[in-house]
């Protein structure tokens, strides 16, 4: 299924019910952004009495420096508890688990991470929100001011340095938590639903600009999203969750180039086959649960 000279293809295929074992493509010799090899986590019981929940079983996967892929699976399945896992926010995991070469830790400066609400402080402008965590690192104001105005103009807002939240639409304070997350150049980029607030018509615009920044990003990222079509344009590779406890059912590649156009791959014959496949595993997992 050829488009834009690549091809969307789904993985090998693997007996139903049973763990993949994803692993990111060679990277010139370089380790992998993330590392995770039977990775399980229960979660003890609460103050309320209730019983300890197997919320991920044997997830085995990988991601390549300069990756892009995507999580996607049944709500609740755990992909947020295992974004969360890899940022160094939950503990207690059985398995063993490397981010750029290291056990997980919270607050690490070459770790990126977005959520689906963009958090914004009301009282700060555009550009010193994208400084808030230089600021916490102590970098000199000029230093922090010209890498916050050069993160604004990568996300397509350069004229809007000086606005407040109640000034930005939706879309544009969205671009402002991408600009912030960015800002410092990190080395990994965990994305939890950042679109998910969206409309449709702006969560496309938001996944083209996305997608541009990525053209030019050598980090890897790793995105947690409900929307199948989301998943196919802006990844190399989609995994694809089971229902709790979760495991990595099945993988898909997509072998696009990038600069993608988001427009054509969506009304490609292969995307909407893909998308299909994709919506066939999903629904196989929800008719076992």
């Amino acid at each position: 299924m050829s488009m834009q000279s690549g091809v969307l293809r789904q993985g090998p295929e693997k007996p139903a019910g049973q763990p993949v074992s994803s692993q990111a493509p060679p990277s010139r010799g370089q380790p992998a952004a993330i590392r995770a090899d039977h990775v399980s986590l229960v979660m003890t019981a609460g103050a309320g009495g209730d019983p300890p929940k197997e919320i991920l079983r044997d997830i085995t996967l990988s991601v390549g420096r300069g990756e892009v892929v995507s999580l996607i699976g049944p709500s609740g399945c755990g992909k947020t508890t295992f974004l969360n896992t890899v940022a160094g926010l939950e503990e207690g995991y059985e398995g063993s688990l490397e981010v750029l070469g290291d056990r997980p830790s919270a607050g690490r400066a070459e770790v990126g991470y977005a959520m689906s609400r963009d958090a914004l402080l009301p009282w700060r402008t555009a550009s010193r929100n994208v400084e808030l965590g230089l600021e916490a690192r102590k970098m000199a104001k000029k230093e922090r001011r010209e890498l916050a105005r050069d993160a604004l103009e990568r996300v397509g807002l350069g004229d809007h340095l000086d606005s407040y939240r109640a000034q930005l639409s939706q879309g544009m304070r969205q671009r402002v938590a991408l600009a912030r997350t960015l800002v410092g150049n990190p080395s990994l980029l965990l994305l939890d639903e950042p679109f998910a607030a969206l409309d449709a018509q702006t969560r496309v615009l938001m996944q083209e600009h996305l997608a541009r920044v990525l053209t030019e990003y050598r980090g890897a990222v790793l995105l947690v999203t409900h929307d199948i079509p989301e998943a196919i344009v802006m990844s190399d590779r989609v995994l694809v969750f089971s229902q709790r406890p979760a495991h990595v059912s099945k993988e898909f590649t997509v072998d696009v180039p990038r600069p993608r156009s988001i427009v054509k791959m969506r009304s490609s014959s292969a995307f909407a086959s893909l998308q299909d496949r994709i919506w066939s595993e999903l629904a196989q997992g929800e008719e076992g649960r």
